[in-house]
């Protein structure tokens, strides 16, 4: 027995002996590549050719301006080889390449694609920005590239023919490319309208291009109004209007343009109304007032230009009105309230009651009139049997009235 535990005891050391060195190492297969070109033409054929001592087939990690992918191999007698892909054969530009076996880098490698050699280059062309304000000042710029059927940028100097189409005139000028880019400066013209922009070489020609030349801002301007009459009845409307806006080199500002009619009244208010113009002209409406008023009236665009200034006078339609109270004294019915021609008020004109008692404690009551009258009702609970000083207003009209108020 003591023999066998000697033997077993000198087997597992002698296993034991020099175990990190039998540990099995990751094979690196033995790799060499075959191709020895590196610079290749856009859309041609491009295969890579590999020896290799490997056990499976390894992968090949494709990188450019595309992105990444992994191709699988084609197995030949002795090598392997691996075609990329059209769209990556087809894209100009560095190419970076590494061959993957085990999930481990065994070789790597870079190839450059060239832009495909094209008779007939095709065109690349932007105009910007789609808007342009007439005058000397502002511009558009023309961006051209000329690009192989992968779309990929020419290198060399192209000559550049740009054309610009304005109102019957029409325009031609020759720039090339630098740096893969040709561009050109536009400038505006002093007439609005659209602009027509192409760029042509002798073999192609780029789609039609447009910028639209707008309106400068608008000089200042003269404004108009129209009154049926001039009586304060709160009822009739005056139209303002503004003659035709235009900018410094005659064009007609553009449809929408915003004009702010400002009013200013003898009482100090401030009153206002807007309007967009249309063929250049705009327009707005105020409503007469209520009472006899002056009000001095002009027009702006705002930030750019401004118009004269007029004044206009509005009569009052009526220098008193009635007034009846219920036996007890709360029921108030003001009218018949009579406008210009001795005709009943229109429906809606505005009548103001304030009711102050003896503390000199006001309160203010709003109402409008229907068929000539304004109606005014005291309430109990509020208004004791008590006296009170009365103000009724109405169209400017003031009256004071000291107001007994029984049960």
């Amino acid at each position: 027995m003591k023999r066998y535990t000697y033997i077993w005891v000198l087997s597992f050391c002698l296993g034991c002996v020099g175990g990190p060195e039998n540990l099995s190492e990751p094979f690196v297969p033995e790799v060499r590549l075959l191709t020895e070109q590196t610079e290749f033409v856009a859309g041609s054929e491009i295969i890579l050719q590999f020896e290799t001592t490997a056990k499976s087939p390894p992968l090949l990690l494709l990188e450019n301006a595309l992105g990444s992918t992994l191709i699988a191999p084609e197995s030949q007698d002795s090598s392997i080889q691996f075609t990329l892909p059209g769209p990556y054969a087809q894209k100009a530009g560095l190419s970076r390449w590494k061959l993957i076996y085990s999930q481990q880098e065994v070789l790597s490698g870079q190839l450059n694609i060239g832009s495909a050699q094209e008779e007939q280059p095709l065109l690349e062309a932007y105009l910007g920005p789609p808007s342009l304000m007439a005058g000397d000042e502002d511009f558009a710029m023309l961006a051209v590239i000329p690009t192989d059927r992968f779309d990929n940028p020419l290198k060399g100097k192209w000559p550049i023919t740009l054309r610009q189409y304005k109102e019957d005139s029409e325009q031609s000028s020759q720039f090339f490319t630098q740096d893969l880019l040709a561009w050109k400066l536009i400038n505006s013209t002093r007439q609005s309208g659209p602009l027509f922009v192409s760029a042509n070489t002798e073999q192609s020609q780029s789609k039609e291009l447009q910028t639209f030349v707008y309106p400068a801002n608008p000089l200042d301007f003269e404004i108009s109004l129209e009154l049926i009459h001039n009586y304060a009845d709160g009822n009739q409307i005056m139209q303002l209007s503004t003659s035709v806006l235009k900018d410094a080199y005659g064009n007609t500002v553009s449809d929408g343009t915003l004009v702010e009619f400002h009013i200013s009244t003898d009482s100090g208010s401030k009153l206002g109304c807007t309007g967009t113009t249309i063929k250049g002209v705009a327009q707005s409406k105020m409503l007469h007032p209520e009472q006899a008023s002056e009000w001095e009236i002009s027009a702006y665009v705002a930030g750019a230009a401004k118009s004269n200034s007029l004044t206009v006078n509005f009569e009052a339609v009526f220098d008193d009105f009635g007034l009846k109270t219920s036996k007890n004294g709360r029921v108030l019915r003001v009218g018949p309230i009579k406008s210009y021609l001795g005709q009943i008020i229109p429906d809606g004109f505005q009548v103001v009651l304030n009711v102050s008692n003896e503390d000199n404690v006001t309160e203010t009551f709003t109402t409008t009139t229907r068929n000539g009258y304004a109606r005014f009702e005291l309430d109990p609970d509020a208004y004791p049997p008590d006296q009170y000083q009365l103000e009724l207003i109405s169209g400017g009209v003031i009256k004071n009235i000291s107001h007994t108020v029984d049960e």
